[in-house]
Formats: C-alpha cells, structure tokens, sequence
C-alpha cells in the first residue's frame, strides 16, 4: 500500500520532467485546463473574427486576430453570455448560456450529448469545435451529460476571477493582456 505523499511525490515529479505518465485524473485537472483555456480562447477569436459560412473570406484569420487583439477575442465571446450587457461575466450568466447550448445540443432529449449531436452545434457557433467537446467530457465516456457541461466553468473564471466570487469584470481581462480598459470597452462597442 503507498502513502498518499509518495504518490504525490510522484504527480509532481512526472509533471515537473514528463518522464512519468499521470493517471487520466490528474492529466484533466493538472494540464487540461490551461488547454482548455488555450482551445476556448482561440474559439472565442475564431468567433470574434467573424468567420460566417464556408468560402467567405472575412480578411485576416481568426488567430491572426487573436494575436493581434489581445483579450478583444475574450471578450467578445464573454460578451455573448453577458446577458444584461454590464460587462461583469458571473458564473450565472455562463451556466444559463452554457445550458441552452446543452439543450440546442441534445437532439433526441436523452440527456446527453453524443458527438453526433455536438456536431450541429459546432456547424451553428463558430465559437464551438471539436475540442469542445473533450473539454466539456469530463468522464471521457464519449458523451456529455447536463452535470458535466453545465458544471464546467468557463476558463475565464480560474484565470481571472482572483477573489473567486464568481464574477469577472471586461477591465479584468484588460489589465491582464498589457491593455487599458478603456481601449477595450471601446473597442467592444
């Protein structure tokens, strides 16, 4: 039997030298979640670019966008969920965006979401692609259940929400991206 210290010992030492593979529960919560970051982030610039139907050229690609607007992209996709339009991005407003995604999502009203159905979101927001959905399949059983995708938190939270009280402010993400907040909220407009 190992002490629970050896075996942390061990999580530490295989993420410090990769020498080691971790189990697939502390692969999800010790590296997926800054890609998942990473891949919403460059969903929301996908999204921000204005990319529309296949073969419209729109100018520059949505990562050249991204690169070159900094936290606009974060923004903008935040902006979506932003129902009252305040600017102040609450885990509230996420779950009640996030559940009507679920529910466009589950065609047949089984309560889960195959990849087959995930794909009709994916083909309506831009903001969405594949990798969503491993993202939002937290048990990697190949579908995602209400819990597992209302449940998730956007990645803007363990990012910026310091004081985790579940709000962030668009003169948060600003600051963060080496931008002023009054660059952004014009820029948003």
């Amino acid at each position: 039997m190992r002490r629970s210290g050896t075996r942390t010992k061990e999580v530490l030492l295989s993420f410090a030298n990769l020498t080691r593979t971790p189990s697939p529960r502390h692969v999800r919560r010790g590296r997926l979640l800054p890609v998942a970051a990473l891949v919403l982030y460059h969903l929301a610039a996908f999204h921000a670019a204005g990319q529309g139907k296949p073969g419209e050229n729109k100018g520059p690609t949505s990562t050249q966008r991204a690169a070159e607007g900094g936290s606009n992209a974060l923004v903008a996709f935040a902006d979506r969920w932003d129902f009252n339009h305040d600017g102040i991005y609450t885990c509230g407003e996420w779950r009640i965006f996030i559940t009507k995604v679920f529910r466009q999502a589950d065609k047949d009203g089984n309560g889960s979401v195959a990849k087959a159905e995930f794909a009709t979101v994916i083909a309506a927001d831009k903001a969405f692609t594949a990798d969503s959905f491993d993202f939002f399949d937290v048990d990697d059983d190949g579908k995602i259940s209400r819990a597992e995708m209302v449940d998730r938190p956007n990645p803007i939270f363990p990012i910026y929400d310091n004081d985790r009280d579940c709000v962030v402010k668009r003169a948060d993400i600003a600051p963060a991206t080496g931008q002023s907040s009054q660059s952004t909220k014009s820029e948003t407009r």
